[in-house]
């Protein structure tokens, strides 16, 4: 009886291979499960949807923390927040965040998920937009499919973007985040006692966006 090595070879490169392709499917199928997704936050109270948005947008992108952490960041009055109050908190965050005017043609251009002021008193996360409708997180209502009209009717042509820069950092839903963190990040700086300014950065922003950075929101 004759032994055929080329055949053995042959037969064990194939068994690699085809072990090698299982590997890298499982690894793709892993890779599409972990990508991030958008988990609706429901805003407790009328005049939280900022805070709700901001929480949904920090879920996204690794930092879970929670409502209540983020009353404690920001107490709010029964009006609710502005732009304003929403891009400090967001900076706080360590998000880089900006305020856009933007035509409703122009919605696909954003980095989604982001902010929309929406009917003059309130606020919503834009999830995706396709050729037909945006895919919104309302925070008082829900996830929504609405139509480019519905969209219309009700958008105010104001986005806020918000990114994580490099101070960003993933805190695991399971991890408590205690309100002193965020003096140690050194993202405050203290110009004498008791006296907490904002950096630069985030002045300059205000300036560029200051005709709209006063858009309450009360519900």
């Amino acid at each position: 009886m004759f032994f055929n090595s080329d055949a053995k070879t042959k037969s064990t490169n194939t068994q690699t291979m085809t072990q090698k392709t299982a590997h890298t499917k499982v690894s793709d199928i892993l890779r599409f499960s972990s990508k991030p997704s958008l988990n609706i936050v429901i805003q407790a109270e009328a005049s939280e949807c900022g805070l709700a948005c901001v929480a949904m947008l920090a879920n996204f992108h690794g930092n879970y923390i929670t409502l209540d952490k983020l009353r404690q960041l920001n107490p709010i009055s029964i009006q609710g927040s502005n732009l304003t109050q929403i891009m400090q908190l967001g900076e706080l965050l360590s998000f880089s965040c900006r305020a856009l005017k933007v035509q409703l043609t122009e919605l696909n251009e954003l980095n989604t998920p982001c902010i929309l002021h929406w009917n003059f008193q309130h606020f919503v996360v834009l999830k995706k937009v396709t050729k037909e409708h945006c895919h919104i997180a309302d925070p008082a209502l829900g996830l929504r499919k609405l139509d480019m009209q519905q969209v219309s009717d009700a958008f105010t042509g104001i986005a806020v973007e918000m990114q994580p820069n490099t101070k960003f950092k993933k805190v695991k839903a399971s991890q408590k985040l205690e309100i002193k963190d965020f003096f140690k990040s050194g993202y405050w700086h203290q110009k004498t006692a008791g006296d907490l300014i904002w950096p630069e950065s985030i002045a300059s922003t205000f300036c560029h966006c200051r005709t709209i950075l006063h858009a309450d929101c009360y519900r």
